[in-house]
């Protein structure tokens, strides 16, 4: 990754949350945002951001009654930590929230990318 580049793994519809990395001038941290009504162009806030350790990161969003998603993170894919705030899924625009990854650049006409090993979803 550059600075200023972001990847993770969303829940996306008319509100939308992620956890994921980016990397700053120096450091890459872990964050979880969300954006309410993204379709009017909101800004997303931060809900809760630490340094990152390392540069292998395993993310999970788990999606519960009444749509309440609970992301967390783990070093090894094996124990996970909750992180963030629990955000509830709205429909989207055509059809209902979708799960999805993303990797940013800060730049118009610059892109962004992230290597993946695997997903899976249960």
């Amino acid at each position: 990754m550059k600075p200023g580049e972001k990847c993770g793994l969303m829940i996306l519809g008319m509100d939308y949350a992620y956890v994921g990395c980016e990397l700053g001038k120096k450091e890459m941290t872990i964050l979880q945002s969300v954006c309410k009504d993204a379709n009017k162009k909101n800004p997303e806030i931060v809900e809760q951001r630490t340094l990152a350790i390392g540069t292998e990161f395993y993310f999970r969003v788990t999606v519960g009654d009444s749509s309440f998603c609970t992301f967390s993170i783990s070093r090894n894919g094996k124990k996970f930590t909750e992180f963030g705030k629990t955000f509830t899924a709205r429909e989207g625009l055509w059809v209902g929230a979708r799960i999805g990854l993303f990797s940013t650049a800060p730049a118009p006409g610059k892109t962004g990318f992230v290597d993946l090993d695997w997903v899976r979803c249960e």
